[in-house]
């Protein structure tokens, strides 16, 4: 059988397939390398371009320029200053040792820190931002002389304050990216800030850097504020003074126009300057502007609102009598005392004396209800909205935990908690015919073209009648002529308002402090067409200066002088002095001061939580040359040992007791006469009662002698500056 050959391969058809093989798979890469541009090209451009950037360019953010501030009339108080900015290419650094000795030396740095930065493994780095202009001037002197390369200048923006302290509460500070951090700086910051530039340097495959752009900061807008930069400046010399005077830890003083609500000036001490960094933590808790962040217990001053509220109501009439027992008067248990012992006397003697009997049967007339709906009224409990940020909205006690003896609190100004900035609006509505008109700190805001673009319309409602307003400036205007407050009388002009002194609240004890004191004056002038409102609060004065009409009216009488003649307000008829037989009846043979009695009735469980919460604990420091007692009650019994069986002794008290009552030592607090503070209290400790009374005898001092033995405390104590004829206490112990 004869087999098939088989067929010839063709040598064409092999190659051709080869051919197509290869175009297929040159197709597919093709195709793969073109969906990859895509993907870069269109879907991943953006990506893609900053990869490629961040590996070509160094881009450094530049601070914003901020706009300016201005007082009301236009002069500057903070404005922006361009300056310099150091940074350093690693790459171009030659012998980066020996310059980092050099650069730490110009820029006040430390070397290691120098030295790091100089060999980072970056394009560009951060060596001294906002350096100063002598420095600037060394060190491009240095890098001239030098030929040294790789230090690079970069233009940014540095907030300055031409009047250094002056009205540095108001204005607060920036950080370092110019940033609001307190004042109007923060409060306002979106609309001063401006707009970020930046320089971008381009870097070749090496990293070293062969180009820059840069684009300048947008400016923002500028702040036209409410208060008078001469009379901000004046203001704080006053209170400078004041606080000087009376050896106490600090002060606020607010000045505001009632009828607008314009807060002219706001001064607190300690100051600051906000050209200066901040170094150390503490610093920033001392930066508060504490009359409007901190809450404290007004005192006195508060029973404004109560008479206002009660005359208003209809309940009290300025003709009507109250009985004042005799200075004292037992509210659940406990017995409230006034400054002095006083019989009957209407309402306008019981608020130039400050009785608090007088007072808190008023706040009961009130009844809790209309007596809370009052207080909320006049302003307290919210915050104000001044333009201020972290206003403090102060306390209320009794709406949640109320009691009988918040009727013995409320009306005197304690179970309440204020901030400054609250009490002078609240007595700005007698100023103001009624009316309670928003405090505010600023004016407009200008657009970098000069147009007004926001103006600040305040809120205003009214609180009380016109005729009560009338009543009350008729009122606190005796406070001045004839009360506690005549050291607050005014040359040349009338003036109205009342005097405060307040227990300070202790957190670390969960009591009120018996030897610290808040003394304040809030009052307008004149009388008849208030021009201003002022409060003064003075914390912590030296003990015998304590009261508000010591402390805080002198001040309030230099600071009201000063803003009526800065305003060019008119002087108008100064009232002559009342008749001797117009003074109230007062059992004492003089007039005392007023608010000391006990405050341990008060310390429920709701105001200590509160105050601790509101209360600024930084205030609260030890005096060194205070007596600092113990705020518990305390008796000695006949072995020398302690008890907590006798309660505490407050006020005229003192006075009111023959010093042969020996049996029990109660600790108390003094009360002091008017006086200049001419004597100084001696050291009695450790003498007999023979020997100490012979010394306060010689010095016309009124002392009263608890227990037996020798001096073992002793109170005002030794170097206290007091008064001929100041009353104090000596408690002896027999030594075992």
């Amino acid at each position: 059988m004869i087999g098939k050959t088989p067929q010839a391969i063709n040598p064409l058809s092999a190659v051709k397939k080869r051919t197509i093989f290869f175009c297929v798979v040159l197709a597919l890469w093709a195709i793969g390398v073109e969906a990859r541009l895509v993907q870069y090209q269109i879907f991943k451009h953006e990506q893609m371009a900053n990869f490629a950037e961040r590996q070509q360019q160094r881009t450094i953010k530049t601070t914003p320029k901020r706009g300016s501030i201005f007082d009301r009339k236009g002069r500057e108080l903070a404005r922006s200053l361009e300056v310099d900015s150091v940074y350093v290419a690693p790459n171009e650094i030659k012998d980066p040792d020996i310059l980092a000795k050099s650069l730490s030396q110009i820029l006040s740095l430390s070397e290691d820190l120098v030295l790091s930065r100089l060999t980072a493994k970056k394009v560009l780095v951060s060596l001294k931002r906002k350096i100063t202009d002598e420095e600037a001037k060394i060190l491009r002197s240095e890098i001239e002389s030098k030929k040294i390369t790789g230090i690079h200048f970069v233009t940014e923006t540095k907030r300055f304050y031409p009047k250094d302290e002056v009205g540095a509460y108001v204005l607060g500070f920036v950080g370092i990216e110019e940033d609001g951090a307190a004042g109007v700086e923060r409060q306002y910051d979106r609309h001063i800030q401006g707009r970020s530039g930046f320089v971008s340097v381009e870097t070749d495959a090496h990293g070293r850097p062969f180009g820059r752009f840069e684009k300048q900061p947008e400016i923002g807008q500028s702040l036209v504020l409410t208060i008078d930069e001469q009379i901000q400046f004046r203001t704080e010399k006053a209170l400078h003074e004041a606080v000087a005077n009376v050896g106490a830890k600090g002060g606020t003083a607010i000045i505001m126009k009632p009828k607008t609500g314009e807060i002219l000036a706001m001064a607190n001490l300690p100051g600051f300057n906000p050209n200066l960094p901040i170094t150390k933590g503490d610093e920033l808790k001392n930066r508060r502007n504490r009359a409007v962040e901190d809450a404290y217990e007004p005192g006195s001053v508060f029973k404004v609102i109560t008479y206002s509220a009660a005359i208003d109501s209809g309940l009290l009439k300025p003709t009507d009598q109250i009985d004042c027992q005799g200075g004292a008067i037992t509210i659940a248990g406990h017995t409230i005392k006034d400054g002095g012992r006083y019989g009957t006397l209407t309402v306008g003697e019981a608020i130039e004396v400050s009785s608090n009997v007088a007072a808190i049967k008023t706040g009961r007339k009130l009844g809790k209800d209309l007596l809370l709906e009052s207080i909320k009224n006049f302003g307290f409990g919210k915050p104000i909205g001044a333009g201020l940020p972290g206003e403090s909205p102060g306390f209320v006690g009794g709406t949640k935990n109320w009691s009988e003896a918040s009727f013995g609190a409320l009306p005197i100004g304690y179970q309440v908690g204020v901030t400054p900035l609250q009490i002078l609006a609240a007595v700005s509505v007698v100023a103001n015919n009624g009316e309670w008109i928003q405090p505010h700190i600023l004016k407009q805001i200008v657009s970098t073209t000069g147009d007004v673009v926001f103006q600040t319309e305040p809120e205003h409602r009214r609180v009380i009648s016109k005729s009560t307003a009338e009543a009350m400036k008729t009122i606190l205007e005796g406070v001045v002529v004839k009360g506690t407050a005549k050291k607050a009388r005014l040359d040349g002009y009338s003036a109205a308002g009342k005097t405060g002194t307040a227990h300070k609240y202790d957190p670390a004890t969960g009591r009120y402090a018996p030897t610290r004191y808040y003394a304040s004056f809030c009052g307008f002038a004149p009388v008849n067409n208030p021009e201003i409102a002022v409060i003064v609060v003075i914390d912590e004065p030296r003990l015998g200066l304590h009261h508000g009409g010591q402390a805080a009216a002198p001040a309030f009488k230099q600071i009201a002088e000063m803003a009526l003649r800065t305003l060019n307000i008119a002087p108008d008829e100064i009232n002559s002095d009342y008749p001797e037989s117009d003074k109230p009846l007062i059992i004492d043979e003089h007039l005392p001061i007023e608010d000391d009695f006990g405050m341990e009735e008060f310390n429920s469980p709701e105001i200590q939580e509160i105050l601790a919460k509101y209360q600024s604990t930084n205030s609260l420091t030890e005096t060194d040359n205070q007596l600092n007692l113990s705020s518990k009650n305390i008796s000695t019994d006949k072995t020398g040992k302690n008890s907590k069986n006798v309660p505490e002794l407050k006020g005229s008290a003192l006075s009111n007791r023959e010093s042969s009552d020996t049996k029990e030592s109660r600790v108390a607090i003094l009360t002091f006469s008017e006086g200049d503070g001419s004597l100084v209290m001696p050291d009695l400790r450790h003498q007999g009662m023979r020997t100490a009374l012979q010394r306060c005898r010689e010095l016309g001092l009124k002392v009263t002698f608890q227990g037996s033995g020798e001096v073992v405390e002793q109170f005002p104590a030794p170097g206290t500056a007091i008064s001929p004829g100041a009353e104090c206490k000596v408690v002896l112990q027999k030594i075992q």
